[in-house]
């Protein structure tokens, strides 16, 4: 049926009962998924992060916390490497956790430090299972290889 305006008017739809299976969320599952859902991370955490800003003195990751995580240029080294780091808003990227939270309530990360972690913790697994670890050699000096 329309009315004098054109539009056109629909009978209101019963409302249908909820099935008690899907019952509202008592207080204290709030709570614990609000727990679960913003940890805060702790210093030496290596975490999965979703680039969400990039600017030239830093990088914001979102790393499901309360607050975003920030890459500092200083962290990065020299100021521009941020460019070429090659990182876009949506790449995932694994983070290292430096400081739980800063002043401006962030929590500071490292990429760098990550990197690294990973990588000893992968050669230390390949030690494990016997595998052979191929690297290029960068340097020898008297104590013997650096790759």
């Amino acid at each position: 049926m329309a009315n004098d305006f054109g539009a056109v008017l629909t009978e209101p739809e019963e409302a249908t009962e909820q099935d008690d299976s899907s019952a509202a969320m008592t207080m204290e599952d709030y709570l614990h998924y609000e727990e679960e859902a913003f940890k805060t991370p702790n210093h030496g955490d290596i975490v999965d992060g979703i680039v969400v800003r990039v600017d030239p003195d830093e990088v914001l990751v979102d790393i499901g916390a309360k607050a975003e995580g920030v890459i500092s240029s200083k962290e990065l080294g020299l100021r521009g490497e941020v460019d070429s780091l090659g990182l876009e808003p949506g790449d995932q990227i694994k983070v290292f956790v430096l400081q739980p939270e800063n002043e401006e309530g962030n929590v500071v990360l490292s990429l760098r430090r990550a990197r690294a972690e990973t990588t000893w913790l992968v050669a230390a697994e390949k030690q494990t299972d016997g595998s052979v670890i191929e690297a290029d050699v960068r340097e020898q000096n008297k104590g013997g290889l650096i790759v």
